[in-house]
């Protein structure tokens, strides 16, 4: 399957998180700081999501404490992709499943 967004860059590598029904926290990798950047490497700021699980994926993003819950406000029905405006550049993503498991797979980049 191929999963095109015209308006999306993303960057460096896409990344496949195995989810169940407890918060799954991985890194992701930012670019290098660029000069006289303070905070967080790098600056992308957009998580392109596409949820192959069977239930509904929570995510959360921030550093290494991230921790999604079911309440958690950004969300991916199952089969379904949308990119998300973080607000941030982050260093950590976690999913969590409402119900069941299965892959779900995101990038960060830039774009809609």
């Amino acid at each position: 399957m191929t999963i095109t967004l015209k308006n999306f860059k993303g960057f460096g590598s896409s990344y496949t998180l195995a989810a169940t029904t407890s918060s799954q926290n991985t890194v992701v990798a930012q670019p290098a700081a660029v000069s006289g950047t303070a905070g967080f490497a790098g600056g992308y700021t957009d998580l392109h999501v596409y949820n192959g699980a069977s239930g509904t994926a929570f995510i959360a993003y921030g550093t290494s404490s991230a921790t999604a819950t079911t309440s958690s406000p950004d969300f991916v029905a199952p089969g379904a992709e949308v990119v998300i405006g973080m607000g941030m550049p982050a260093t950590n993503v976690a999913i969590i499943l409402a119900s069941g498991s299965g892959n779900v797979y995101f990038a960060i980049g830039e774009g809609n």
